[in-house]
């Protein structure tokens, strides 16, 4: 299985990797779920949610943020997001001001943006869909309140980006792959290579990216397990790539781990939804 997307989905078909044994390639979630407890047939490529939770208290801790507050939504991935943001914060024995949360079956967020407000953060942690990161930081500027705004990879693409228009300035967003247009990277040369010898390529993104360093990943998978691959042959070529770099990306797997990559950084959107790497 390959190319699946969102917590709740690859939640899902979880129970079908261990009744059919069917390996599953770089689902495009960070879960924990996805992570613990161990699948031996699920191979992770991305970093997890907590890992980004992690690095996004460890940045802005060196910023000398202290006061901060939390938006999730009510679901699994809303939570295992929540769960970082807390864990990390009392590791630097910090708290959040206020712990805001919206349904994902009506996207009301009036509530949470009100309660948000009221506690006058320095910075917002956010584990939402793009829609909704999208549109709580607009009603908050609309209120005239700029905190900072850090949001988990999820929200990474180029519509996300040009939805929140000038809102957008100064939104920091988590990210799991290198940026697409960093050329020391060998990847990203051959991302770009690959696209410009496309007749219609897809949308330029941190997303299509990854997708690319996926399909390298399920490749090299395919050609370590030989002529006649079967599922366990690419299961057990899969196991054999230690510290193995893509083209800037590296992953380890083992018979007990398959984590994958553990690449976390933070990017800034600047004018008219542009990428400040």
């Amino acid at each position: 299985m390959f190319g699946y997307r969102s917590t709740p989905t690859v939640e899902a078909v979880l129970p079908l990797l261990l009744t059919e044994k069917v390996p599953m390639i770089a689902p495009f979630s960070g879960g924990q779920s996805l992570h613990q407890p161990f699948n031996p047939y699920l191979f992770n490529l991305r970093a997890s949610y907590q890992d980004e939770t992690a690095k996004m208290v460890e940045l802005f801790g060196s910023l000398g943020i202290r006061k901060v507050a939390i938006l999730y939504q009510e679901d699994s991935f809303g939570k295992d997001g929540l769960a970082g943001f807390e864990r990390n914060l009392a590791k630097h024995k910090l708290s959040a001001l206020v712990t805001a949360s919206y349904d994902r079956k009506d996207l009301k967020i009036d509530k949470a943006v009100n309660a948000i407000v009221a506690s006058n953060p320095q910075a917002v942690l956010m584990a939402c869909t793009p829609s909704v990161c999208s549109d709580f930081v607009k009603q908050v500027h609309k209120k005239g309140f700029h905190p900072t705004f850090m949001m988990l990879s999820n929200v990474s693409s180029d519509t996300f980006f040009e939805s929140l228009g000038e809102d957008g300035r100064g939104v920091s967003v988590m990210q799991v792959m290198p940026y697409p247009k960093d050329f020391n990277a060998s990847a990203t040369r051959e991302f770009q290579s690959v696209l410009k010898a496309m007749p219609k390529p897809p949308p330029f993104s941190y997303s299509s990216f990854e997708g690319f360093v996926a399909a390298k990943l399920l490749t090299e998978g395919l050609r370590r397990a030989g002529p006649n691959p079967t599922r366990p042959k690419l299961i057990a070529a899969l196991e054999t790539l230690r510290n193995f770099d893509l083209g800037g990306v590296k992953v380890s797997y083992t018979p007990s781990n398959h984590d994958g990559s553990k690449f976390v950084e933070m990017i800034m959107i600047g004018k008219r939804g542009a990428i400040l790497h």
